[in-house]
């Protein structure tokens, strides 16, 4: 908590473990309108807490409040999996931290409460947490859960609002800077909100970062990044209605076109970059296809897995370097080639557009457990898999990024097959440096 003091940041402290007169307490402060953000522990007893009927409606209205605002809750691992720590590893860790700590700042730290509620707490806590969208990070050491709840004040006070890394080997990864610029262009020529824009640039991938101002909020980033990409569109097919639409809001009319015409030209050379970025990558996808399939195909199937490899490699729209996931092949193909050509053909395709030739496999197989489970947060956890591959990136997105994808193997294990969950869980712990 020095931090915030130093900087100057109003903030309140409030303990979990606690009586439910305090709860209430708590639940005045997280539905302040003013509240910037959240960063919590939960323990066991509070797990416990949660669910006990004293407890219970304040939780509720608790997290249903966090939710709303940018929040981060951090839940000792073995928490989560019902695993009991070993108590001389959990108070080493805590005397060797709390030693170089302030007095105020052990609030979140000294709780030695690591022994796991009973399952049917974890996925009652597990529910009401999802429900209410509640960002989930476990850590193991309380070092870890110092550095991610710095870099989440830090990100908060400075407004991070949209923050991606993106491979330099995946399919239009040199298109999305210039989108990305046309976008940050786009939001000061027509009066939106001041954006920053910063990141940094590593020889594996390249990290993208937007700030806004206070007042700015993620979900107002997304809605302008939707306008944006329909002005593009009518930049290209109708002029006259983007001129309008520009004019409606306040531009005058000769400078309305002026930006029309020229996020057209913009639009049309993005658009023949994506062209050519993906005719290149299909012919080199076909040429690694005829090296590895030499003696298992013959010419007249050339055509056919042609045809696949049309199919996979996503077309060359204005969006597409921001979504650039393989789309998945029609199944009409199977009857007529082998199966195991198709998959390796497949294979192929997918480290092509993704860029995961020279990643492990047990990274490989992460990003298939997030294709298949992953959801709505697919996207950021494909991010954290080559971020933590990237021996260059940053230490403490690294760190964020391992505990993303912990989180995610945590939710896994009712779903995923137990040993490779748990062969991932020790792959993330022996990541260099981490």
């Amino acid at each position: 908590m020095s931090g915030l003091k130093a900087s100057g940041i109003p903030y309140r402290m409030k303990m979990l473990e606690s009586s439910p007169d305090n709860w209430a307490t708590i639940e005045e402060i997280v539905n302040d309108a003013t509240l910037a953000g959240v960063a919590v522990k939960l323990t066991s007893p509070v797990f416990n807490m949660i669910c006990d009927s004293a407890y219970k409606e304040h939780a509720e209205r608790i997290f249903s409040a966090i939710g709303q605002v940018p929040n981060i809750v951090f839940v000792h691992q073995n928490v989560l999996l019902g695993i009991e720590s070993d108590p001389f590893d959990r108070q080493r860790e805590n005397d060797l931290y709390l030693g170089r700590q302030r007095e105020d700042d052990t609030y979140l730290f000294a709780s030695n409460f690591f022994f796991p509620p009973s399952k049917e707490i974890r996925d009652e806590v597990r529910a009401l947490l999802e429900v209410n969208r509640i960002n989930v990070v476990p850590y193991e050491t309380n070092a870890e859960l110092a550095v991610l709840a710095a870099t989440f004040i830090e990100d908060n006070h400075r407004n991070l609002l949209f923050r991606i890394y993106v491979p330099s080997g995946r399919l239009y990864a040199a298109e999305a800077d210039k989108l990305l610029t046309l976008f940050q262009d786009w939001l000061t020529q027509t009066g939106r909100f001041r954006v920053r824009r910063d990141g940094y640039r590593t020889a594996a991938g390249q990290v993208f970062e937007f700030y806004g101002d206070e007042h700015t909020t993620n979900a107002e980033l997304s809605r302008n990044f939707e306008d944006f990409s329909m002005f593009l569109d009518e930049c290209v097919e109708a002029p006259e209605a983007a001129a309008n639409t520009l004019s409606a809001s306040g531009l005058d009319r000769r400078s309305a076109l002026a930006l029309v015409t020229r996020y057209a030209r913009e639009a049309r050379r993005l658009q023949l970059d994506l062209k050519h970025e993906r005719e290149a990558r299909i012919l080199q996808i076909r040429q690694n296809m005829e090296s590895e399939l030499l003696d298992a195909t013959s010419p007249s199937l050339v055509s056919e897995l042609d045809s696949i490899i049309e199919e996979s490699v996503p077309g060359a729209r204005l969006l597409a370097p921001l979504d650039s996931a393989p789309v998945a092949s029609t199944g009409h193909t199977t009857t007529i080639i082998n199966q195991q050509i198709i998959q390796s053909v497949q294979d192929l395709t997918i480290n092509n557009i993704h860029g995961t030739a020279d990643l492990s496999e047990e990274a490989r197989e992460l990003l298939r457990l997030i294709g298949k489970f992953g959801g709505d947060e697919a996207g950021g956890l494909e991010s954290a898999v080559h971020e933590i591959e990237d021996s260059d990136a940053r230490e403490t997105d690294r760190l964020g990024a391992k505990q993303r994808l912990k989180g995610f193997l945590i939710r896994l294990t009712e779903r995923a097959e137990e040993t490779a969950v748990n062969a991932l869980m020790a792959y993330l712990e022996n990541k260099a440096g981490l």
